[in-house]
């Protein structure tokens, strides 16, 4: 395959997988953020940098804090992003006002300062007071916000605690009462389209640690390898495909650590996320914690 045409393919199975799974704004790496619609790289390279000198996102509307990324950026990409870390009690207040938002006066040619701009002109000011710091736990799901007043709506219609959202209780609830309504009649009370409902609905059943990727089948790991250092070159093994980018696949064959098919030993085999492989030990730098991959055909 020519190499344009494979890191098109590539590229194509990582913004679908993106777009399907979400990417949390608190650990996604730029090449992730990038892929996800309104982000590019600037604004990608842009939320990681706010993260690193703020620390991280409590909700999803803090990204409009981030450069460059206005109410239009911010409506495309919303819903594709997640804000789960904070939620676990890993994240920092932001003391300090982030540096895009400051409106420090100026001094003129004359030395005298100018004066800060009133409510009426100052608008960054205005965007900064209208988003809440509090954590919403709908961030962590793929509704958009746009679409939180039906969700919300709806918990109130059912009488669900949204803070057991993920929960199995949570779900319980949710699949009982949908027993008895259709979605065509909640569309109707609350006056969204069904594709919205629908959308709701199934991310009120899923739990917080849900991964679509769970359903696929599952590689058998030897049991006498238990990590790294039980390797060697020429060992076969089975595993699942974890991450597919430009230069390889990474595999995950229960040593702890990932192994490396580089696009150069994959024998013009299409891999793709959560597929089941047959694998052989190629090269190990145990220092690096480097484990080199090769498709071992049976």
């Amino acid at each position: 395959m020519p190499k344009n045409q494979l890191k098109l393919s590539l590229d194509s199975v990582v913004e679908e997988c993106v777009s399907f799974v979400g990417v949390d704004v608190n650990t996604g790496s730029e090449s992730l953020l990038r892929r996800i619609a309104g982000l590019n790289s600037s604004r990608a390279k842009k939320i990681i940098e706010w993260r690193e000198n703020n620390g991280l996102f409590v909700n999803r509307q803090q990204v409009k804090y981030v450069k460059g990324i206005g109410d239009k950026s911010y409506e495309q990409c919303a819903g594709f992003i997640r804000v789960i870390a904070s939620l676990e009690g890993k994240t920092k207040q932001c003391k300090e006002e982030p540096e895009e938002m400051k409106l420090e006066p100026k001094e003129t040619k004359t030395g005298r300062k100018r004066k800060k701009p009133t409510a009426s002109g100052g608008k960054a000011k205005k965007k900064k007071d209208s988003l809440s710091l509090e954590p919403n736990i709908l961030d962590t799901t793929w509704i958009h916000p746009e679409s939180y007043g039906a969700a919300e709506c709806l918990m109130n219609m059912i009488g669900v605690n949204k803070e057991n959202l993920g929960q199995q209780v949570f779900i319980k609830e949710i699949q009982n009462y949908m027993k008895t309504k259709t979605t065509e009649e909640l569309a109707a009370t609350l006056a969204v389209g069904e594709p919205t409902v629908d959308l709701i609905v199934k991310a009120f059943l899923k739990p917080h640690s849900y991964d679509y990727r769970e359903g696929f089948e599952k590689p058998l790991f030897r049991k006498e390898i238990q990590d790294i250092n039980s390797l060697k070159k020429g060992t076969i093994l089975t595993g699942k495909i974890t991450n597919v980018t430009h230069f390889g696949a990474f595999v995950d064959i229960g040593v702890g650590q990932n192994g490396l098919i580089h696009v150069s030993k994959m024998k013009n085999t299409e891999l793709n996320l959560g597929d089941k492989v047959s694998v052989k030990v190629i090269s190990l730098e145990l220092s690096k914690k480097r484990i080199g991959l090769k498709i071992h055909c049976t």
